[in-house]
């Protein structure tokens, strides 16, 4: 596929016709019942659609397994695994799904590898981009990636978005983040992408972190795909530090695209998930690990 450049371009790139019955499964979430599925600070979903059992990142690598298993979901099936972005909490299961998975299909940005650093109050800073053994295993298995600078099929009806314009001054990253040890370089988190599947109900939107901002995401999607409204946007939405305009501005894009269920998870942030549940209602979903949807 040769590299796409102007947005009409991608546009004209991106088919509207596939409409696929979609299931997708929480795996990896910072809330679970502790009876039944174990929490953790991390997301990952399992998306089975056209044919596909697609992983959409695999969190810290703790629950991945435990949780699968509860589920009885088999990740020796897995067809594909997709990257939103390399923070730890979304790549630490990666070695496990490659052991597992030889040779799975690795959707992931250029910006992969790139070190992540997150700034304390006292040096040194933390490091939060991928660990050793997901660089190890990625590096051994590099051959597999499909990198994902632009959007990208999955399958028919399934994308990646590639790289998301940051075009709103509303939304920045969600923290702060840089790209070297000392944190002198801030890093924008460039690489952040998410999932759109084209389905009989409309189309759902799966987000990682959502570092790019869920407005910016949206209508990078609304761009490309020529639509005017979404069923469904899942995943962690990064609106821990939000305020009070930021969340009128998200609310009021859900709206805007007549958004009919909203499941933030992971990084939202408590306080994020009960505004919306002040002004959306019954729209929203609160998830957890082992929630299952079907569209």
């Amino acid at each position: 596929m040769r590299p796409l450049s102007k947005l009409e371009d991608l546009a004209a790139a991106v088919p509207r016709e596939q409409k696929n019955p979609l299931t997708v499964s929480v795996l990896v979430d910072n809330n679970a019942d502790g009876k039944k599925f174990v929490p953790e600070h991390g997301l990952s979903i399992l998306l089975e659609v056209a044919g596909r059992r697609i992983l959409f990142d695999t969190g810290g690598g703790e629950s991945l397994g435990p949780n699968a298993r509860r589920l009885r979901i088999d990740l020796n099936r897995l067809t594909d695994v997709v990257i939103s972005h390399s923070h730890y909490d979304h790549t630490g299961g990666i070695p496990a799904v490659l052991e597992l998975n030889p040779a799975i299909r690795i959707f992931a940005h250029p910006e992969l590898f790139n070190p992540r650093y997150s700034r304390g109050e006292f040096a040194p800073h933390r490091q939060i981009g991928l660990t050793e053994l997901s660089t190890k295993a990625l590096r051994r298995h590099v051959a597999n990636i499909v990198w994902t600078a632009t959007p990208t099929p999955i399958t028919e009806g399934v994308w990646v978005t590639g790289s998301i314009p940051r075009l709103n001054e509303f939304e920045e990253p969600g923290g702060a983040f840089f790209l070297d040890e000392k944190c002198t370089r801030p890093d924008r988190i460039d690489g952040d992408q998410a999932i759109w599947v084209q389905t009989p109900k409309g189309i759902v939107v799966i987000l990682g972190c959502a570092h790019a901002g869920v407005v910016n995401t949206l209508e990078r999607i609304a761009r490309l795909t020529k639509a005017s409204r979404f069923h469904a946007v899942i995943g962690g939405m990064h609106l821990v530090r939000a305020d009070a305009e930021r969340m009128q501005f998200t609310t009021d894009a859900f709206n805007r695209f007549q958004v009919e269920i909203i499941a933030p998870c992971h990084c939202t942030g408590q306080a994020a998930c009960d505004y919306f549940h002040r002004h959306l209602g019954d729209r929203l979903v609160e998830v957890q690990a082992g929630l299952k949807l079907s569209f």
